[in-house]
């Protein structure tokens, strides 16, 4: 449940190509939409309650993760958890394009 891309890295294996992982961007975008379709079933009510772990599931291996998940354990309500993503994998980005020039 963790690894909405297994089936793409499925093919790519079959295919007898190496697998490549998500882009932050792709792993931010499924975050959103876990989120979005999350905030519909809550009919109303607000308690993050039971997201938060997906959420975690998507940042598995990346660079200052254990920030985001300690970020998003704090988190009270799903508005405030988009923007925690938003704002880790943004920094990542940065952070990632500032080694590129190296």
């Amino acid at each position: 449940m963790g690894n909405p891309w297994i089936f793409q890295q499925a093919k790519e294996l079959a295919r007898g190509e190496g697998v490549s992982d998500p882009s932050l961007r792709e792993r931010l975008e499924v975050m959103g939409r876990h989120l979005h379709f999350y905030k519909e079933s809550l009919s109303g009510r607000k308690s993050p309650k039971g997201i938060r772990s997906r959420l975690m599931w998507y940042s598995k291996g990346l660079r200052g993760s254990a920030k985001l998940r300690a970020a998003l354990s704090g988190c009270r309500d799903t508005e405030t958890m988009i923007k925690v993503c938003e704002d880790f994998f943004a920094n990542l980005e940065r952070e990632n394009s500032i080694h590129e020039e190296r």
